[in-house]
C-alpha cells in the first residue's frame, strides 16, 4: 500500500473539514468532460450503506465513482456497486484531472487507488481512517474489516 496516502489524508482532513457535495459533483462533471466520459445517474444510498455513487460512462465501458458520505474519499469501481461486492479499479486519467479541478473548490476529495483499498489493514491505515471521523473508529472496532475499502465503502447498518 502506498505510504503517501495516509499522511495526505490526515493533513487534509484531520481537522474535520469536509468537501461540499455540490463542489465535488461540479468538479467531477468537469473532469468527465475533459476525459470524454459521461456522468450518468447519481445514486443516493437506498439501504444502509456508507457511500453514494455516480455512474460514469466511458467510451468502452461503465464504471461507478463511489463517494463516502462525508465527501472526503472517493473510489472507482469497474461495475455498479452490488451488495457486499465492490470491484475497485484505477484510472490514470481520472485522478490527475480530478485533482486539478478540485483544487479551486476547496478541500479535495481524495481518489484512493485499488491497491490502497484492497490491501490488508496496517497500523498507519488505522490512524488515517480514524482521522476521517468517529464513525470510522466504530466501523473498525465493531465490524473488524480487513481492508481500507471495507471500512470506508460498506453496506453495514
Amino acid at each position: 500500500m502506498p505510504d503517501a496516502v495516509s499522511p495526505a489524508l490526515i493533513a487534509a482532513f484531520g481537522s474535520g473539514s469536509s468537501a461540499s457535495r455540490a463542489s465535488f459533483l461540479s468538479t467531477l462533471h468537469a473532469a468527465c468532460r475533459d476525459l470524454g466520459w459521461k456522468p450518468g445517474a447519481f445514486r443516493a444510498p437506498d439501504r444502509p450503506m456508507s457511500f453514494e455513487w455516480l455512474e460514469l460512462l466511458t467510451p468502452d465501458s461503465q464504471h461507478a465513482l463511489l463517494l463516502d458520505l462525508d465527501g472526503r474519499v472517493a473510489a472507482l469501481t469497474r461495475t455498479a456497486p452490488a451488495f457486499g461486492r465492490l470491484d475497485f479499479a484505477d484510472s490514470d486519467l481520472l485522478e490527475p484531472i480530478l485533482a486539478l479541478h478540485s483544487g479551486a473548490n476547496g478541500p479535495s476529495t481524495v481518489l484512493l487507488s485499488r491497491a490502497t483499498l484492497t490491501a490488508d489493514l496496517r497500523p498507519a491505515d488505522l490512524v488515517m481512517l480514524r482521522a476521517l471521523g468517529p464513525h470510522m473508529a466504530h466501523n473498525l472496532d465493531y465490524w473488524r474489516p480487513s481492508t481500507v475499502g471495507e471500512v470506508i465503502f460498506n453496506y453495514w447498518d
